[in-house]
This record gives C-alpha cells, structure tokens and sequence, in this order.
C-alpha cells in the first residue's frame, strides 16, 4: 500500500464514488477508460446503496453501472482510508481535486414518472445556490445484459421551490429517450452537488 490516491468522481456533480492506487507506480495518472472500461455496453464502475440506507421495500439488489463516459479521475492526492470505506460521503470540491468535502443531509422528494424525473426541494428547503444533478435510472431486473439505463444530467436553478422535471435521456444532452415501462420497478439514484447521493425503486407513474 502505498500514501497516494487517485479519486474517482461524477464529472457533474463532484461526487466520489471511489478511488485506486498504484503500487508500482504511486503517482501515476489514470483515466476513466483505465478505471472504467471504455464504451462498450455495460462498461463501468459499480455503484451501490451502502453505506445510505436502502429503502425496505426494494426488490431488487441497489446496483448501477455507471459508464466511464461521465465520470472524471483525480491526480494523485494523499491517501484516505475513509474515501475508500465510504465513497458516497465525499465530493471533490471545485478545480482543487485534492480537496475532499463531506456532504452533508437534506431532504428530496425525488418521483419517476413514465418519461421523466420529477426532484423537488423540501418545504424547508428553498435552492440557496445554483446547483447541478446528475441521476441515473436502471433496470434492476433486466432480461438481457446491458440494463436498460438512462442518464440525466442538468441543473436546479437559484431559489427553486417547485419541482424541476428532468426528461429521460441515454445520454446527457441528447434527446429525449422516450418512455419507461410503467409496469415494474426500476432503481434510482440521483447526485446533487453539496448534498448526499440519493437511492430508490420506483414504478413509473403515468403521466
């Protein structure tokens, strides 16, 4: 083991979702292909719930493949057990990669609906600042390999009480996607900078 680390985040939204060394090589600078595969379908990183609670009426197990195409890699900064241990409580922080912020907790309402996603702020919880999203939606039952998955990517603007709708989209940017099957769960998680990953199983409603 060696004192260096390399933090592998949402490009987004700055959020850790883990970290590599390289023993031979302590500073070396890896890429999100070197980490992640490149873009084959079902190339990625794993992420799952733990250690945010899961909800109790999952059914499926909390897993995503999160494509290498949206995440970014670090320099090598100063090893820390906790990253490892606990990705999903760290963000990178601005342009200083090397600086690793704890999140911290509020609450969401966050509803799927045939075809798009629905995140409204608390009661409480006017928007202080601009802040971006990034959320992923998976099949967690899937027939056939790849999941059936889309990425949503965008921002809830300054002073937001009323619920931003993001539509479903393969890939950020690009077009809508169509619709989701209203018929069965499908997993969720949702990155909002400065705030803790969210995770659920949603039936898409309709509309």
């Amino acid at each position: 083991m060696n004192d260096m680390m390399s933090v592998i985040y949402i490009t987004q939204t700055g959020h850790v979702i883990g970290a590599v060394t390289c023993n031979s090589d302590p500073t070396r600078t890896f890429t999100p292909a070197d980490v992640a595969g490149g873009t084959t379908a079902g190339d990625g990183i794993v992420v799952t719930a733990s250690p945010v609670a899961v909800p109790l009426n999952w059914t499926f197990l909390p897993e995503f493949i999160v494509p290498a195409s949206v995440l970014s890699v670090s320099p090598p900064v100063a090893y820390a057990e906790a990253v490892f241990q606990a990705p999903g409580n760290f963000s990178v922080s601005g342009a200083s990669t090397d600086t690793l912020n704890a999140v911290f907790a509020t609450d969401w309402t966050v509803a799927l609906h045939y075809n798009y996603l629905e995140i409204k702020p608390s009661a409480t919880n006017t928007v202080p600042v601009d802040v971006l999203v990034w959320a992923q939606i998976q099949d967690p039952n899937p027939v056939s390999s790849p999941p059936d998955t889309f990425i949503l990517s965008g921002k809830i603007p300054q002073g937001t009480s009323l619920p931003i709708s993001f539509p479903l989209t393969i890939i950020p940017g690009n077009p809508a996607a169509g619709s989701v099957p209203t018929t069965r769960p499908y997993s969720i998680v949702v990155w909002i900078s400065g705030y803790p990953p969210y995770f659920d199983q949603q039936i898409p409603v309709y509309p």
